[in-house]
């Protein structure tokens, strides 16, 4: 290995720091301070839900976004009809963590993610609070 040079083995994210783990006994710390936009904070919370990939289920009236083709519940359930979007809690709250956010402005985003994909209006974006509601139920 040269000088300046590491094999960093793990990387680890905080609030304000990342931490490259170069041994077992060595880590190097990064503090950092970010100031985003709104717009750029959309951005990295719509390339975040891209990535993680739903398959949309269509029917008459809905539009599903599942994680794979097991689930009998979405994570998403667009109403055609009424342009309402049903998000699934759990989502919410896993956005709102891994983005610092209030779940409000994550349900928000969300639903604006959804409607950018889908290329539809969103009337009312609404979070579900049992995983397992009806309202998530996926009927084909």
């Amino acid at each position: 290995m040269k000088r300046g040079e590491w094999n960093v083995y793990e990387v680890k994210w905080g609030n304000d720091f990342v931490c490259f783990v170069i041994s077992e006994y060595i880590c190097i710390y990064y503090y950092m301070k970010f100031l985003i936009t709104e717009l750029q904070l959309s951005k990295a919370v719509f390339r975040y839900l891209n990535n993680l990939n739903f398959i949309q289920i269509e029917t008459s009236s809905n539009i599903f976004f599942i994680n794979s083709e097991d689930d009998e519940h979405a994570q998403i359930r667009y109403h055609k009809k009424n342009g309402w979007c049903h998000i699934n809690l759990n989502l919410i709250e896993h956005i709102s963590a891994l983005f610092s956010l209030d779940v409000i402005t994550s349900k928000n985003i969300i639903g604006n993610w959804v409607g950018n994909t889908l290329q539809m209006e969103i009337n009312y974006a609404q979070w579900v609070v049992f995983s397992k509601s009806e309202i998530l139920k996926v009927h084909i």
